[in-house]
C-alpha cells in the first residue's frame, strides 16, 4: 500500500526534517495517498513543521487521495493549499479539518473569512469524495456557513460519491438549501454524513426525494421534532418530541429509496426513547440491511 501518514507529531523536529520528510519525498512518485494530521498533543508538546509545506510544493504524480488536518495557527499559512493545488487535476479525494487544541465555543473566524481562504478557491474537476471537518459556528452564523458550501459544493457536486460534513449544524431550511444548489443536485451521492439541530420526518423526506440514489446515511442530531419545537429540555417537551416524530414516521414508507445503511450519533437529549425510534424509522425503510451497524433481521 502506498500510503504515508504523519499523526500526532511529537517534539521531534528535527526527526521530521531530516528523516520523515525526505523519505516521503523520496517516495513520491508511487504514493497514491497522502495523509497529514497535525494536531497538538494534550501535554501540548508542539513541532516545527515549518518545513512541510513548502517541501510539498513538488508533484505527487500518483496522488489521487489527500487528507490534511492542522491547528487553528495554520490557517493563513500562505502554502497551506499548496498540495492541493499542485494536485487539484487528480486529486479524487479530499479530506480537510481545521483543529481547535482546546475546548472552547469560540471560533475564530467567520465562515466568509474560512471559504475565501486559497485552499477552497482550488478547481477540483476529478473529486470523488469530500470530507470537511470544520466548527460548529453560533446560530447567527449559520447561514452564513450554508451559502458558503453551496457556493463551494457547486462546481463539484455532480461528481460527488460521497460527501462528509463534520460538526457543521443545518437547520431543515439549510440542509435544503445545500441539495437545491443546482437543478440536479448530486446525482452521484451515494455517502453523506451530516449534522442536523432536530431529528424529523420531514429531514428523512427531504433526504429521499432529493437523494433517492442514496446507499449510506450518517446523520447527527441533537433533539428530536423540527425547526419550531420547544428547545427546552423537560421530560414533557421530549416526551411530546418522541410521539410526534413516531406517529409521522409511521406514515412514512420509503419504497423508492435506495438506503441500505444508517448511521445514527444522538447529539443531544433523544437517547433515552432512541428504541422505540429506530422501530418506526426502521419499519419506514423496508430494504434497509443495517443501522448503526448491526443487521435489521
Amino acid at each position: 500500500m502506498h500510503n504515508y501518514a504523519l499523526v500526532k507529531p511529537s517534539n521531534y523536529t528535527e526527526q521530521f526534517s531530516t528523516i520523515l520528510l525526505p523519505f516521503i519525498l523520496r517516495h513520491r512518485h508511487i504514493l497514491e495517498k497522502l495523509s497529514f494530521d497535525i494536531r497538538v498533543p494534550q501535554k501540548k508538546i508542539m513541532v516545527d513543521l515549518s518545513s512541510l509545506f513548502p517541501s510539498l510544493d513538488e508533484r505527487f504524480p500518483h496522488l489521487t487521495s489527500l487528507a490534511i488536518t492542522v491547528p487553528l495557527e495554520y490557517l493563513y499559512r500562505n502554502d497551506l493549499h499548496t498540495p492541493v493545488i499542485n494536485h487539484s487535476d487528480i486529486l479524487q479525494e479530499l479530506k480537510i479539518g481545521f483543529y481547535k487544541p482546546f475546548l472552547s465555543d469560540d471560533v475564530p473566524i467567520t465562515p466568509d473569512q474560512l471559504f475565501s481562504l486559497p485552499i477552497f478557491l482550488v478547481p477540483l474537476p476529478e473529486l470523488k469524495s469530500l470530507d470537511l471537518e470544520l466548527w460548529s459556528w453560533p446560530q447567527t452564523e449559520r447561514r452564513s456557513v450554508s451559502r458558503n458550501l453551496v457556493d463551494y459544493l457547486l462546481p463539484m457536486n455532480q461528481s460527488l460519491t460521497t460527501l462528509i460534513l463534520r460538526y457543521c449544524l443545518f437547520s431543515f431550511d439549510e440542509l435544503q438549501a445545500l441539495l437545491d444548489l443546482s437543478k440536479n443536485s448530486f446525482p452521484q451521492l451515494l455517502h453523506l454524513q451530516i449534522y442536523v439541530c432536530y431529528l424529523s420526518a420531514d429531514i428523512f423526506d427531504l433526504l429521499a426525494v432529493r437523494l433517492p440514489q442514496l446507499s449510506h446515511l450518517h446523520i447527527s442530531f441533537d433533539m428530536l421534532g423540527d425547526n419550531l419545537s420547544d428547545s427546552t429540555n423537560s421530560l414533557n417537551t421530549y416526551s411530546t418530541n418522541v410521539h410526534v416524530f413516531n406517529m409521522n414516521m409511521k406514515l412514512r414508507q420509503y419504497t423508492n429509496w435506495s438506503l441500505r445503511h444508517l448511521d445514527v450519533a444522538l447529539m443531544g437529549n433523544a437517547a433515552g426513547r432512541w428504541q422505540e425510534c429506530q422501530v418506526v424509522i426502521t419499519k419506514a425503510l423496508p430494504y434497509i440491511v443495517t443501522i448503526n451497524g448491526v443487521i435489521v433481521e
